[in-house]
């Protein structure tokens, strides 16, 4: 399993929003306020992580015009004809990179056409990307 160390915590999202969203390893709990651009993600674990608004990249995929209709599905895909589901699946490891896995949770809250991605898990994720892409 790759891990990343979370980004560095402050103070917590009190947003007008809530939502779970379901992982390959478990439930998180996303709240957040898009307007500030903050957010707070709790891990099944317990674990929170604080997601701001210098996170853009975060943000970007949140506002992005990415939707479940222009995005392939990547159990589907083979090799060389990834187009849209590895462009998406590339700039993800970007947003983990920054933000850490807890980061592209609270985009996935935001906006769930990035579903597909937080379904498969961090490490599944990662094997596909290095086979697929």
């Amino acid at each position: 399993m790759v891990a990343f160390a979370p980004h560095a915590s402050a103070a917590p999202a009190t947003g007008a929003d809530t939502t779970q969203v379901e992982a390959a390893d478990g439930t998180y709990t996303v709240a957040y306020d898009v307007d500030a651009r903050t957010a707070t993600v709790t891990a099944p674990d317990g674990t929170t992580t604080y997601i701001g608004p210098d996170d853009t990249e975060v943000w970007e995929a949140a506002d992005s015009g990415l939707s479940s209709n222009n995005v392939s599905n990547p159990q589907n895909t083979t090799q060389g004809k990834y187009t849209t589901a590895c462009t998406w699946g590339l700039w993800a490891i970007g947003v983990i990179h920054s933000a850490g896995w807890a980061g592209l949770i609270a985009a996935a809250a935001i906006n769930p056409a990035l579903g597909f991605i937080i379904l498969m898990g961090q490490s599944a994720f990662f094997t596909w990307v290095s086979t697929k892409c």
